[in-house]
């Protein structure tokens, strides 16, 4: 049975930018104090929040933790990752390559969108949409990450 997203992808992703630039700074980063999911209510339930943090000083990698995960994300993953911590090394993570991206959405602070596909908790091939937009200051890396999905599964 194929199951369909909820939300067209294009509104998905004009509905998320459109947000992010309304809280946006200056500098044209969002600053996190300003968010709020009432704001993008139609699309939070496709969202996921990341918080940032780094591993180490010396290696400066990333480590992302799912903040809020949306009822339609826990379904894509087969699993509610709530709380969990993000593995890169971990090659079945759901998403990974979703999550890899991330990396340069948080060094780069720049929003992002592209699609692939992976397979599930569920052994479900998983094709998706995504968009990514980062929270922060200008010339540091993000504090958190939003990412907006849209997808079906097979």
């Amino acid at each position: 049975m194929k199951e369909i997203q909820q939300i067209p992808e294009k509104r998905m992703v004009k509905r998320l930018f459109d947000y992010m630039e309304k809280i946006s700074e200056e500098d044209g980063v969002a600053d996190y104090r300003k968010f709020s999911s009432e704001a993008i209510a139609e699309i939070w339930p496709q969202c996921f929040l990341l918080s940032v943090g780094n591993s180490s000083m010396e290696t400066k990698n990333f480590v992302y933790k799912y903040e809020y995960v949306g009822d339609i994300i826990k379904e894509a993953f087969g699993k509610n990752p709530t709380g969990e911590l993000i593995n890169l090394n971990i090659k079945d993570t759901p998403g990974i390559k979703i999550i890899e991206n991330i990396d340069v959405c948080t060094k780069e602070l720049k929003q992002l969108h592209e699609s692939g596909k992976f397979v599930n908790k569920k052994n479900k091939v998983i094709k998706y949409r995504s968009c990514m937009a980062p929270f922060g200051k200008s010339g540091s890396p993000a504090t958190n990450i939003i990412v907006g999905l849209s997808w079906q599964s097979y």
